[in-house]
């Protein structure tokens, strides 16, 4: 099972963590919960990021590549693909983390595959680690963001 991480933003932190319910537990309006389900089901955007972690551990030092899958609905107005339109959606940030193990002597025949990592649970890694990850992502959705406005703005003017 793949662990994931949902950051749902509601000035800025309200719930972190893994919450199978935690809809049910906003009181919201019915146009919110109208742009929450429209979030939940035409995401803003989603990609992978990749980056390096270092750790050292009993005298010895390592990098490791890291993944983060991610689907990511921005607090700001972003252009919409479903809707060609510029939307602001519910916001909300969902993380699955792997690592790209370092292929040992025996897997001659096979190239190393990304496996899950649990490092999702409160505190095994900073919350300036998860901050900077946010961080991240969201300054590439917004340079996706850019492109598809410019994108959009091309074929309204070719047309």
């Amino acid at each position: 099972m793949r662990s994931t991480r949902r950051i749902q933003h509601k000035q800025d932190r309200l719930l972190v963590g893994e919450q199978t319910h935690w809809k049910e537990q906003l009181a919201i309006s019915d146009e919110e919960q109208k742009k929450m389900r429209y979030s939940e089901r035409w995401l803003g955007f989603s990609g992978s990021y990749e980056f390096d972690l270092t750790f050292d551990a009993l005298g010895v030092r390592g990098t490791r590549k890291e993944k983060a899958d991610y689907t990511f609905t921005p607090k700001w107005e972003y252009f919409d693909l479903k809707k060609r339109a510029l939307h602001v959606g519910w916001p909300g940030l969902s993380l699955s983390i792997s690592v790209l193990p370092v292929p040992q002597p025996e897997d001659d025949d096979q190239s190393p595959t990304w496996v899950d990592q649990d490092i999702n649970e409160n505190g095994v890694m900073a919350e300036e680690f998860w901050d900077a990850l946010h961080d991240a992502i969201e300054e590439r959705c917004n340079a996706e963001d850019a492109a598809r406005r410019l994108s959009a703005e091309q074929v309204k003017g070719s047309a």
